[in-house]
């Protein structure tokens, strides 16, 4: 039942995705801003401060720029944006496939709820009609929990580095990730496991951080990066000087962190603290909730 539908799915998928491509205007955002700033880094240019294009400085860790870099070369310096948005739709089915299988793996969750996801015209339209770099992050973030899944830690680690190595806003999960850790190997044998994750970071950025490290950091972790309100879309709703108030973004930040602790205090026995000192000596024990839901993944 499951395989049927999975391949219907794809195969509706790819078709409606080819047709958005070829009647739907193609809206231009960040690609051809994308192509100025790896051409500076194709060009020899090392420094993360010299690096930028028509909407401002490059601010994505390294693996962006090898990725786009190829996307590059393949359609001509960025001239066949065509290609490009043809590569997109094969890697927006990815993308379902894996989406699908995770689906599959977390039963009894209805695998038709996934067409609420299909119908949805703002997923089509950021990977066929914009070409953004969330795509590829996403999708390898979705490759690393479905390794998870399959009690494939090293080398989920290893593809959710790749993700976060892409654009630094899939740093987020990375406090569920550890915790995930945590309640699988407990906090020594987790420690390889992070490993992996720093030495994918390290190698991404290696040629910038040989030569200019501080441009890097500064520029392809820059916690501090204003986000432009023309460009949002959930918060639309508030007025331009609100949004822009550095005071809001942090409190949803506290926010975020927050439903993260009462999560995991619902979650782990014992509570958040407790848990995490446990884990010196042993995984961590969760609530039968999570529990169950783990053993059946």
């Amino acid at each position: 039942y499951f395989e049927c539908f999975f391949w219907a799915i794809l195969a509706l998928e790819l078709v409606f995705s080819v047709l958005i491509v070829n009647f739907v205007n193609y809206t231009e955002i960040d690609w051809v801003a994308y192509m100025q700033e790896v051409e500076g880094f194709l060009n020899g240019e090392l420094d993360y401060m010299k690096l930028e294009g028509q909407t401002g400085p490059l601010v994505y860790p390294g693996g962006f720029v090898y990725l786009y870099s190829l996307f590059y070369w393949i359609t001509d310096k960025g001239s066949n944006i065509l290609l490009g948005q043809y590569i997109f739709v094969g890697l927006y089915v990815l993308f379902i496939a894996f989406l699908l299988k995770i689906y599959q793996a977390t039963q009894p969750f209805p695998p038709y709820l996934v067409l609420l996801l299909c119908v949805s015209r703002r997923i089509h339209s950021i990977f066929m009609l914009r070409l953004f770099n969330d795509c590829w992050a996403m999708l390898f973030l979705y490759i690393s929990v479905y390794l998870f899944i399959n009690n494939r830690y090293s080398l989920g680690c290893f593809f959710f580095s790749v993700a976060v190595s892409i654009k630094m806003n899939v740093l987020l999960f990375a406090p569920g990730l550890f915790f995930v850790l945590l309640k699988r190997f407990g906090f020594f044998r987790t420690i390889p496991k992070l490993f992996i994750c720093l030495v994918i970071q390290i190698l991404a950025g290696l040629p910038f951080l040989l030569s200019f490290p501080r441009s890097y950091f500064l520029r392809s972790f820059d916690f501090g990066r204003q986000f432009m309100f023309k460009w949002t879309v959930n918060l639309k709703f508030l007025p331009e000087d609100v949004f822009l108030d550095k005071r809001v973004a942090t409190a949803l930040l506290l926010c975020h962190l927050v439903v993260l602790f009462l999560f995991l205090s619902r979650m782990l026995e014992g509570g958040v603290i407790s848990s995490f000192l446990r884990s010196f000596h042993s995984p961590i024990s969760s609530t039968k909730y999570l529990s169950s839901s783990s053993s059946s993944s």
